[in-house]
């Protein structure tokens, strides 16, 4: 099922971690480092290996685990 890509604005530098948050794809860092830990987090079908990773695309397919997935289009802000 494909679902429409949410436009989110976010900084420049912002890391993998708070855009989890931010979309409330987990509840924690903590829950995050978890996940990544179990490399149960993915960036366009990638798995995340550094809980702080820094994202610069602007083109996402976030996913958590095997039926959790969010697009995204980011436009960055300065």
């Amino acid at each position: 099922e494909e679902s429409s890509a949410i436009t989110l604005s976010v900084c420049k530098n912002i890391t993998f971690e708070d855009l989890f948050l931010k979309l409330d794809l987990v509840k924690s860092k903590g829950e995050f480092k978890r996940l990544v830990d179990g490399s149960g987090a993915r960036c366009n079908g990638v798995i995340i290996k550094d809980p702080k990773a820094i994202c610069d695309e602007s083109k996402l397919k976030l996913s958590v685990g095997k039926k959790r997935h969010v697009r995204l289009d980011l436009v960055i802000e300065n």
